[in-house]
């Protein structure tokens, strides 16, 4: 009897920290202010990230007048014709059914080498199996392309989980996708 009753009080303990870590947990939950959902949707209001959509819708339909895609980014390459290694690029090396889908920007900032030009890291909503890196800027004569599309050989779970966890806020809504 005296054993039944020291289970169950720990059995009551061991629920009571549960809940208090569950808790905690919710509590500690990053959640979106006012002012990041503002900011994050006026990334979708960006030149770049605007042309990248075109550009898929291009590279579907096979009509190079809709937007200027480099034969580098349509191209397929395991990276290694670019002195990189461990990247798939080219929108050739992934199936067509990725561009369909509407995409989440994860990070949007300027490109360290070339001044004035893009890096847009995406998630396809459809296929959130992999992060993909697009690079938009100008061509030598001056007009807006998609420069370079890949994403890497192997995609780590974790770093994919964190950023899918950074991005559900938004992920989730189905107007903050293009």
């Amino acid at each position: 009897m005296k054993n039944k009753r020291l289970l169950i009080l720990l059995l009551i303990i061991a629920f009571l920290i549960i809940g208090i870590f569950i808790y905690i947990q919710k509590k500690h939950e990053w959640k979106p202010t006012e002012e990041n959902l503002t900011n994050y949707e006026a990334v979708y209001h960006e030149f770049p990230v605007q042309f990248l959509r075109h550009a898929f819708d291009a590279y579907l339909e096979n009509d190079s007048s809709k937007a200027c895609i480099l034969q580098v980014a349509v191209t397929k390459s395991d990276g290694k014709d670019y002195g990189v290694e461990g990247i798939i690029s080219g929108l050739e090396s992934f199936d067509k059914d990725y561009y369909k889908s509407k995409f989440v920007v994860a990070t949007f900032g300027d490109n360290k080498e070339i001044e004035g030009s893009k890096d847009i890291q995406i998630i396809f909503k459809d296929h959130p199996d992999r992060i993909f890196y697009a690079w938009i800027g100008n061509n030598p004569q001056g007009e807006i392309c998609l420069l370079g599309f890949n994403s890497k050989n192997e995609i780590d779970p974790d770093k994919l989980r964190e950023m899918l966890k950074s991005t559900e806020p938004y992920f989730s809504d189905p107007n903050l996708a293009i």
